[in-house]
Protein backbone atom coordinates (compact mmCIF):
# COMPACT_ATOMS: atom_id res chain seq x y z
CA UNK A 1 0.00 0.00 0.00
CA UNK A 2 2.56 2.75 -0.52
CA UNK A 3 1.20 4.18 -4.27
CA UNK A 4 0.67 8.12 -4.49
CA UNK A 5 -2.76 6.85 -6.12
CA UNK A 6 -4.20 5.81 -2.76
CA UNK A 7 -4.04 9.60 -0.89
CA UNK A 8 -6.53 10.00 -3.54
CA UNK A 9 -8.59 7.34 -3.08
CA UNK A 10 -9.46 8.32 0.55
CA UNK A 11 -10.39 11.68 2.70
CA UNK A 12 -7.18 11.45 5.91
CA UNK A 13 -8.59 12.75 9.10
CA UNK A 14 -6.21 14.04 11.61
CA UNK A 15 -6.39 12.16 14.82
CA UNK A 16 -3.27 12.89 16.18
CA UNK A 17 0.27 15.37 16.64
CA UNK A 18 3.35 14.14 17.86
CA UNK A 19 7.07 15.59 18.12
CA UNK A 20 7.67 19.25 18.33
CA UNK A 21 4.11 20.31 16.80
CA UNK A 22 1.96 18.43 19.45
CA UNK A 23 1.95 21.25 22.00
CA UNK A 24 0.35 24.08 19.52
CA UNK A 25 -2.10 21.22 18.35
CA UNK A 26 -3.14 20.06 21.60
CA UNK A 27 -3.92 23.39 22.90
CA UNK A 28 -6.03 24.69 19.63
CA UNK A 29 -7.67 21.31 19.10
CA UNK A 30 -10.23 21.80 21.58
CA UNK A 31 -11.75 24.79 19.24
CA UNK A 32 -12.42 21.85 15.91
CA UNK A 33 -15.96 21.65 15.71
CA UNK A 34 -15.30 18.76 13.20
CA UNK A 35 -12.02 16.14 12.14
CA UNK A 36 -9.33 18.51 10.09
CA UNK A 37 -9.93 16.55 6.71
CA UNK A 38 -7.17 16.68 4.17
CA UNK A 39 -8.42 15.38 0.45
CA UNK A 40 -5.90 14.81 -1.83
CA UNK A 41 -7.29 15.67 -5.84
CA UNK A 42 -4.72 13.65 -8.36
CA UNK A 43 -5.92 15.11 -11.57
CA UNK A 44 -4.86 19.13 -10.44
CA UNK A 45 -2.15 17.75 -7.69
CA UNK A 46 -3.81 19.67 -5.33
CA UNK A 47 -4.90 18.87 -1.96
CA UNK A 48 -7.53 20.96 0.04
CA UNK A 49 -7.65 20.71 4.13
CA UNK A 50 -11.44 21.04 5.66
CA UNK A 51 -12.70 21.21 9.32
CA UNK A 52 -10.59 24.47 10.20
CA UNK A 53 -12.32 27.94 9.88
CA UNK A 54 -11.49 28.65 5.93
CA UNK A 55 -10.81 26.40 3.51
CA UNK A 56 -7.07 25.40 2.89
CA UNK A 57 -5.56 24.62 -0.50
CA UNK A 58 -2.21 23.87 -2.02
CA UNK A 59 -0.62 22.16 -4.61
CA UNK A 60 1.66 18.92 -3.89
CA UNK A 61 4.03 16.42 -5.45
CA UNK A 62 5.08 12.83 -4.48
CA UNK A 63 8.84 11.40 -5.21
CA UNK A 64 8.77 7.70 -3.54
CA UNK A 65 8.47 8.42 -0.16
CA UNK A 66 9.09 12.24 -0.57
CA UNK A 67 5.94 14.94 -0.76
CA UNK A 68 6.40 18.43 -1.10
CA UNK A 69 3.35 21.13 -1.13
CA UNK A 70 3.36 24.91 -2.32
CA UNK A 71 1.64 27.15 -0.71
CA UNK A 72 -1.82 27.87 -2.06
CA UNK A 73 -4.70 30.32 -0.68
CA UNK A 74 -7.42 30.34 1.78
CA UNK A 75 -10.69 31.85 1.96
CA UNK A 76 -11.27 34.15 3.92
CA UNK A 77 -14.00 34.03 6.73
CA UNK A 78 -13.38 35.14 10.48
CA UNK A 79 -12.77 32.62 12.66
CA UNK A 80 -15.07 33.64 15.64
CA UNK A 81 -12.66 31.44 17.79
CA UNK A 82 -9.43 32.44 18.04
CA UNK A 83 -8.23 29.59 19.02
CA UNK A 84 -9.54 28.14 15.63
CA UNK A 85 -7.87 30.62 13.66
CA UNK A 86 -4.61 30.25 15.47
CA UNK A 87 -4.78 26.15 14.39
CA UNK A 88 -5.19 27.21 10.90
CA UNK A 89 -2.83 29.63 10.34
CA UNK A 90 -0.29 27.31 11.94
CA UNK A 91 -1.46 24.51 10.12
CA UNK A 92 -1.27 26.48 6.87
CA UNK A 93 1.99 27.91 7.58
CA UNK A 94 3.56 24.21 8.40
CA UNK A 95 2.52 22.55 4.86
CA UNK A 96 6.02 23.99 3.34
CA UNK A 97 8.03 22.14 6.22
CA UNK A 98 6.47 18.40 5.23
CA UNK A 99 9.14 15.86 3.72
CA UNK A 100 7.63 12.60 3.83
CA UNK A 101 4.72 10.59 3.40
CA UNK A 102 4.39 6.32 4.61
CA UNK A 103 1.11 4.75 4.29
CA UNK A 104 0.03 1.30 6.21
CA UNK A 105 -2.93 -0.65 7.18
CA UNK A 106 -5.59 -2.01 4.67
CA UNK A 107 -7.96 -0.70 2.06
CA UNK A 108 -10.21 -1.29 4.74
CA UNK A 109 -8.37 0.98 7.14
CA UNK A 110 -5.81 2.84 5.99
CA UNK A 111 -3.12 5.01 7.49
CA UNK A 112 -0.96 7.73 6.75
CA UNK A 113 2.05 9.43 8.19
CA UNK A 114 3.10 12.96 7.68
CA UNK A 115 6.66 13.40 8.82
CA UNK A 116 8.15 17.15 9.08
CA UNK A 117 11.38 18.91 8.82
CA UNK A 118 11.32 19.24 12.18
CA UNK A 119 10.84 15.57 13.27
CA UNK A 120 6.91 16.63 14.48
CA UNK A 121 4.96 13.48 12.70
CA UNK A 122 0.61 13.69 11.64
CA UNK A 123 -1.28 10.82 11.59
CA UNK A 124 -4.18 10.31 9.89
CA UNK A 125 -7.13 7.47 9.45
CA UNK A 126 -8.54 7.54 6.03
CA UNK A 127 -11.95 7.58 5.36
CA UNK A 128 -13.36 6.40 1.61
CA UNK A 129 -14.52 9.13 -0.86
CA UNK A 130 -17.31 8.63 -2.63
CA UNK A 131 -15.97 7.60 -6.07
CA UNK A 132 -13.88 4.50 -3.73
CA UNK A 133 -17.15 3.52 -1.49
CA UNK A 134 -19.19 3.33 -5.32
CA UNK A 135 -16.71 2.18 -7.41
CA UNK A 136 -17.14 4.82 -9.97
CA UNK A 137 -16.69 8.42 -11.34
CA UNK A 138 -19.62 11.16 -10.22
CA UNK A 139 -22.40 12.97 -12.79
CA UNK A 140 -23.20 16.01 -11.57
CA UNK A 141 -26.99 16.90 -12.24
CA UNK A 142 -29.48 19.25 -10.55
CA UNK A 143 -32.69 18.26 -8.99
CA UNK A 144 -35.55 20.82 -7.95
CA UNK A 145 -37.20 19.22 -5.03
CA UNK A 146 -40.65 19.97 -4.63
CA UNK A 147 -42.13 20.95 -0.67
CA UNK A 148 -44.60 18.47 -0.63
CA UNK A 149 -44.22 14.79 -0.52
CA UNK A 150 -46.53 12.24 -2.71
CA UNK A 151 -47.49 9.04 -1.91
CA UNK A 152 -45.58 6.40 -3.55
CA UNK A 153 -45.39 2.54 -4.03
CA UNK A 154 -41.53 1.26 -4.53
CA UNK A 155 -42.58 -2.42 -5.40
CA UNK A 156 -42.28 -3.44 -1.59
CA UNK A 157 -44.41 -1.13 0.19
CA UNK A 158 -46.34 2.24 0.19
CA UNK A 159 -44.25 5.74 1.16
CA UNK A 160 -43.80 9.12 0.68
CA UNK A 161 -41.12 10.18 -1.93
CA UNK A 162 -40.08 13.19 -2.56
CA UNK A 163 -41.48 14.80 -5.89
CA UNK A 164 -38.14 16.16 -8.28
CA UNK A 165 -37.35 17.21 -11.74
CA UNK A 166 -34.21 18.00 -13.39
CA UNK A 167 -32.75 21.30 -13.91
CA UNK A 168 -30.60 22.93 -16.33
CA UNK A 169 -27.73 25.82 -16.07
CA UNK A 170 -25.52 27.26 -18.67
CA UNK A 171 -21.38 27.85 -18.19
CA UNK A 172 -22.34 31.26 -16.46
CA UNK A 173 -25.36 29.58 -13.78
CA UNK A 174 -28.21 30.89 -15.52
CA UNK A 175 -31.16 28.92 -15.17
CA UNK A 176 -32.12 27.48 -18.75
CA UNK A 177 -34.94 24.93 -17.98
CA UNK A 178 -36.43 22.11 -16.32
CA UNK A 179 -37.82 18.93 -16.54
CA UNK A 180 -41.40 16.92 -15.87
CA UNK A 181 -41.98 16.73 -12.14
CA UNK A 182 -40.70 13.00 -11.27
CA UNK A 183 -41.49 10.96 -8.23
CA UNK A 184 -38.43 10.46 -6.61
CA UNK A 185 -38.53 6.86 -5.25
CA UNK A 186 -34.29 6.93 -4.24
CA UNK A 187 -32.64 8.87 -1.07
CA UNK A 188 -30.38 11.80 -1.44
CA UNK A 189 -27.74 11.79 1.28
CA UNK A 190 -27.04 14.30 3.04
CA UNK A 191 -30.03 16.22 2.42
CA UNK A 192 -33.01 16.91 4.84
CA UNK A 193 -36.11 17.56 3.19
CA UNK A 194 -38.07 20.95 4.58
CA UNK A 195 -41.55 20.42 3.44
CA UNK A 196 -41.87 24.74 3.44
CA UNK A 197 -38.90 25.24 1.02
CA UNK A 198 -38.84 24.35 -3.07
CA UNK A 199 -34.94 24.10 -3.35
CA UNK A 200 -32.19 23.49 -6.43
CA UNK A 201 -29.70 20.72 -5.23
CA UNK A 202 -26.72 20.08 -6.70
CA UNK A 203 -26.66 16.31 -6.56
CA UNK A 204 -23.57 13.73 -7.56
CA UNK A 205 -25.10 10.74 -8.84
CA UNK A 206 -22.61 7.50 -8.69
CA UNK A 207 -23.53 4.31 -10.64
CA UNK A 208 -23.99 1.33 -8.07
CA UNK A 209 -21.87 -1.35 -8.55
CA UNK A 210 -23.58 -4.78 -9.07
CA UNK A 211 -27.45 -3.49 -6.91
CA UNK A 212 -29.87 -6.16 -5.50
CA UNK A 213 -32.85 -6.84 -7.20
CA UNK A 214 -34.76 -4.57 -5.06
CA UNK A 215 -32.58 -1.47 -5.02
CA UNK A 216 -31.53 1.21 -7.77
CA UNK A 217 -29.02 1.27 -9.80
CA UNK A 218 -27.94 4.46 -8.58
CA UNK A 219 -26.31 6.31 -5.78
CA UNK A 220 -27.89 10.27 -4.83
CA UNK A 221 -24.76 12.07 -2.50
CA UNK A 222 -25.99 16.08 -2.03
CA UNK A 223 -22.86 18.27 -3.11
CA UNK A 224 -24.82 21.57 -2.24
CA UNK A 225 -28.38 23.41 -2.09
CA UNK A 226 -28.12 26.01 -5.00
CA UNK A 227 -31.38 28.01 -3.68
CA UNK A 228 -34.41 27.62 -1.56
CA UNK A 229 -37.55 29.92 -1.64
CA UNK A 230 -40.40 29.68 0.70
CA UNK A 231 -43.31 27.38 -0.98
CA UNK A 232 -46.66 29.21 -1.34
Amino acid sequence: MNEASTLQAYHWQLEAVSGADQAWYDSGKAALKAPVQWTFHGKEQTVSVRGLCNAVNAAYSTTGQNISFKSGFRTMMACEDSRLMGLEDRMASELESVKTWQLSGNAAAPRLVLTFANGSQWSFKGVPTNETRFGSAAEQIFLEVAPNTRSCNDGVRTRQCLEVRRVSFDENGLRQGAGPWELFYDEIEGFKHDPSLRTVLRVNRYERKNPPADASGYVYVLDMQVSAEIAR
